[in-house]
């Protein structure tokens, strides 16, 4: 399975962060995160607003899917992203890659 990750910075305190995965030749939105931090010495975001493909509406800040903003330029960037996870490889090479790895 393929992860592909956009993030969209709006401010150096707020930014958008979707990630999505690949089945069946289709990327579909697996996550949303809407973070923010309070100033700039703060070090990590916190969670303002989420979506999640399998989590329920029952955690905080959870938004239903009809919420989350899906411009033509985020479905764009998802593919960008995706295209630059793709590598082109023969056989021999796949495997030496692939066995050296483990």
């Amino acid at each position: 399975m393929i992860n592909t990750e956009v993030i969209i910075p709006i401010s150096p305190l707020e930014k958008k962060s979707y990630t999505f995965w690949f089945n069946d030749g289709v990327l579909i939105l697996e996550t949303y995160h809407h973070l923010v931090k309070e100033n700039t010495r703060q070090r990590n975001f916190r969670t303002k607003k989420f979506y999640n493909r399998l989590s329920g509406a029952r955690e905080m800040n959870f938004i239903p899917e009809e919420q989350v903003l899906m411009t033509s330029e985020i479905r764009n960037l998802a593919l960008i992203e995706f295209h630059k996870q793709i590598t082109v490889k023969t056989w021999s090479e796949y495997k030496a890659l692939k066995y050296r790895a483990s």
